[in-house]
């Protein structure tokens, strides 16, 4: 799982978070959903070719509503 340093911490400067194939399932996905929702840094997610399904995916979805940062989001190739 991710550490606090990356996601938690305010004066993290990560702005590509790329995740594509690690087998992120949907407490995986709610994890970075919630850590990712008052990130200002991150710009481009990739969550792709894991095992992401609707449950982890409506997660992602609540925190691309409050995030405003967020630029690009690859969900592509997961169990939705």
């Amino acid at each position: 799982m991710l550490g606090e340093e990356l996601l938690e911490v305010a004066t993290c400067k990560l702005e590509k978070l790329i995740l594509e194939g690690c087998r992120i399932n949907d407490e995986g996905a709610r994890y970075i959903a919630k850590n990712l929702e008052y990130n200002t840094s991150v710009r481009y997610l990739d969550l792709s070719r894991n095992i992401i399904s609707e449950i982890g995916a409506t997660e992602i979805a609540k925190m691309v509503a409050v995030n405003r940062s967020l630029g690009v989001l690859f969900l592509h190739w997961n169990k939705l």
